[in-house]
């Protein structure tokens, strides 16, 4: 039976005693601040210098993204500095570019995840001086270049083009969860501005440009943060190619086991080749990095796709009425595009008395700038329900439908903008007494023979009742105590052991998944971290969705003592007070 209580002002005591006395293990818990380069191409091998502390002895390299690590040897005292290590790193061919992660591990724990770009640009590092146009460092196209910004600086380079060539330009700053805002200007050999970019739609605050040169010659670009801040962690990756600028994919998202025909959306995606796509039926994967080339092309632009398990339906043209609306069956998740300002496009579908559905937007989230309105109306036009996008939502609609008959919802941006790249996806599903995890952390170093606790927050909607917490598939060896979230309550601190048969030097992922009964259906959801990656890459968006869902553990060494009560479970009457032994 689970209880549930109030810890005692004794229990939280001993818990402060406990960090306090393991933080010499804990200061020696490796850490990653940067790599060089910031990226790895597909079917190429690189070295990747990982620079931060605690890197000494090295056990273990992980990455989101497939690749072969190896030390190399012949670098001297590689794995002996606590302040660099050096990897090398072998990608396959079909590595998916994108934005991914890596961490690594020594016996001493785990490190934080690090944001790292598997690109097909050629990399260079930057050379300083560049911060005049006179200092300017040379580039030959196509080209990524790894650098970063000083206070109050501008950094330069410059390129030769030919004639009619169309050019390519995009900053990864925020997108790698580095503090930098970036603005780039595009200027002729006079200095006269060309273009100019601060935050690209659906890129968060990162530029972009794309640029068609009338002449031929040398042009030059100019990269800084928008409020003139620098520093050795204003790190970017600039890419400059023959890329599409891409947003999203198109349709955002596609049914697993169901073939697929996907194209993008973007500024200047209209001529890439629809993606021909089949995920397996029993893939797990919830979500794919995704990469556009146009015809002929050298480089990628970036998207996600989203894989699920329903149908998606994708508009038909024209739809701007609900008399041309496009036919959909419920149940079908939307997908759809603001064409041109104030473009709106309609969906029809048919419903029965007493269904209850949730019609769910999807646009910033998955790199859409769009800012959706939502209007559901019946079939003599009557509105019904509307939502909009405020703040995190994306706009949600949850209706019951009083009758048998048609339905149609319209969809437009509110703020009236619209174009090739303001794709959106209406997520639609049966309305369930769900709700929604999060826990405080991503990653999680405990003793050898200890614990570490996380605290997990849920959203609950409509639900009230308790939700079960335990950890999925967890490694042998580490396990946690289960613990309820109490109706009506919205947290709860879960405790994660290690034995003392757990190998230290690994890293093991887990997931926290909560069960709930509400009435005789069972629901269930796997708790995020997005909240701790947003604080942990400098207040980014929207990290990395198919990083969102795992929580990396690893097993330091043991702390010189421990302290532990002499029961397991504590039990509080109604005065809140107990007495407990500590060994």
């Amino acid at each position: 039976m689970h209880r549930l209580s109030r810890p005692a002002p004794s229990f939280v005591c001993v818990c402060l005693t406990l960090i306090a006395f393991s933080d010499r293990s804990w200061a020696q818990i490796p850490s990653i601040g940067a790599t060089l380069p910031q990226g790895a191409a597909p079917g190429q091998t690189v070295d990747v210098k990982i620079r931060g502390g605690g890197l000494a002895g090295p056990t273990q390299f992980w990455s989101s993204f497939p690749a072969e690590a190896t030390l190399p040897t012949e670098i001297a005292g590689n794995g002996t500095n606590a302040g660099e290590i050096t990897y090398r790193l072998k990608l396959p061919a079909d590595a998916p570019p994108g934005v991914h992660g890596l961490r690594v591990a020594t016996a001493k724990g785990i490190s934080n995840l690090k944001l790292f770009v598997v690109d097909d640009l050629p990399a260079v590092a930057q050379t300083k001086p560049s911060a005049t146009v006179a200092t300017a460092q040379a580039l030959t196209l196509p080209v990524a270049v790894d650098g970063y910004v000083d206070n109050l600086a501008r950094d330069y380079y410059k390129f030769q083009v030919a004639a009619g060539q169309r050019v390519a330009i995009e900053v990864l700053a925020r997108r790698l969860g580095s503090p930098l805002d970036s603005t780039i200007r595009l200027l002729d050999a006079k200095g006269r501005e060309l273009a100019y970019n601060d935050d690209a739609p659906g890129l968060g605050s990162d530029s972009m440009i794309s640029h068609t040169f009338k002449d031929a010659g040398e042009y030059v670009l100019e990269v800084r943060d928008i409020r003139y801040q620098g520093g050795g962690n204003f790190l970017y990756r600039l890419r400059i190619g023959d890329f599409p600028c891409v947003t999203v994919p198109y349709p955002m998202g596609i049914q697993r086991g169901v073939s697929a025909a996907v194209a993008f959306a973007g500024a200047t995606a209209q001529d890439v080749a629809p993606m021909p796509l089949n995920v397996a039926g029993d893939a797990s994967v919830d979500w794919l990095p995704v990469g556009a080339k146009l015809p002929g092309g050298k480089s990628s632009g970036f998207a996600v796709l989203s894989v699920g398990g329903t149908p998606e339906a994708v508009e038909a043209e024209p739809n701007n009425e609900p008399a041309k609306a496009t036919r959909v069956p419920l149940g079908a998740s939307l997908n759809g595009r603001i064409d041109q300002p104030r473009d709106v496009d309609c969906y029809t579908m048919t419903a029965k008395a007493g269904q209850r559905f949730v019609f769910t937007g999807v646009t910033r989230s998955q790199g859409s700038p769009s800012n959706l309105f939502l209007r559901l109306l019946k079939s003599d036009g009557a509105e019904v329900a509307a939502a909009e996008g405020v703040g995190p939502s994306e706009g949600v609609i949850n209706y019951t439908f009083p009758a048998d008959g048609d339905y149609t919802l319209e969809v437009s941006e509110q703020t009236g903008f619209g174009g090739p790249e303001f794709a959106y996806r209406i997520a639609v599903t049966p309305h369930e007494e769900k709700f929604e995890l999060s826990a405080s952390a991503d990653t999680l170093n405990i003793p050898l023979g200890g614990l570490a606790m996380v605290t997990v927050a849920a959203v609950r909607g409509s639900f009230g009742g308790p939700i079960e917490l335990s950890l999925l598939d967890p490694p042998p060896g580490i396990t946690a105590t289960p613990v309820v979230i109490g109706p009506g309550l919205t947290s709860t601190v879960m405790t994660i052991q290690s034995d003392a048969s757990v190998a230290p030097g690994k890293i093991y992922p887990v997931r926290i998944a909560g069960k709930s009964q509400a009435g005789n259906v069972a629901g269930q959801a796997i708790a995020t971290v997005t909240a701790a990656q947003k604080t942990a890459f400098s207040g980014l968006s929207v990290p990395p969705q198919f990083l969102s869902r795992n929580i990396a553990v690893g097993v330091n060494p043991a702390p010189f003592f421990t302290l532990k009560t002499d029961k397991p479970e504590v039990v509080f009457g109604k005065d809140l007070s107990a007495t407990v032994k500590i060994v």
